[in-house]
């Protein structure tokens, strides 16, 4: 009930930015906590670089195969953790989006159901004007080419 409230002041005094700017500050903390998870997982990424950059720098020279499988075991894990922080940042994500549509869908709701029949109203207007302008444009015969002017 307040939010339809708030929508309705907001409409009526056209602060759209700042709906949006609210909405985006009550979730700047989840939104920094992304932005944490995105570098993290930015960082496991070069997980499998870095894994063959030590096969071929350890492994293969010394043909260590206890080494070879320390590396394995540590590079699975870190996929693993990978795959963890990919599945809690896309809830994150989803979390943030459905908050941010709870607040702004019925501003933007309303937006797109009146603007076309504002810009409707604007048009008719328009044309009326127009019409009124070229009322008195007869060239005296009393055939004023009124099909030319219908709106």
């Amino acid at each position: 009930m307040a939010s339809t409230a708030q929508t309705t002041n907001s409409i009526a005094t056209g602060e759209a930015g700042s709906e949006l700017r609210s909405a985006l500050a009550r979730c700047r903390s989840a939104i920094v906590g992304i932005g944490f998870f995105s570098g993290l997982i930015n960082l496991l990424t070069l997980t499998g670089s870095l894994f063959m950059l030590e096969v071929y720098d350890r492994v293969l020279p010394g043909r260590s195969i206890p080494t070879l499988v320390g590396l394995a075991i540590i590079t699975a894990l870190l996929f693993v953790f990978q795959a963890i922080m990919e599945i809690i940042r896309g809830r994150m994500l989803v979390r943030i989006g459905n908050q941010i549509d709870w607040r702004l869908s019925d501003r933007v709701y309303d937006l797109v159901i009146r603007l076309p029949l504002r810009a409707r109203d604007v048009l008719l207007l328009a044309a009326a004007g127009s019409h009124d302008q070229h009322e008195g444009d007869d060239d005296g015969d009393g055939a004023t080419h009124g099909w030319l002017r219908a709106p």
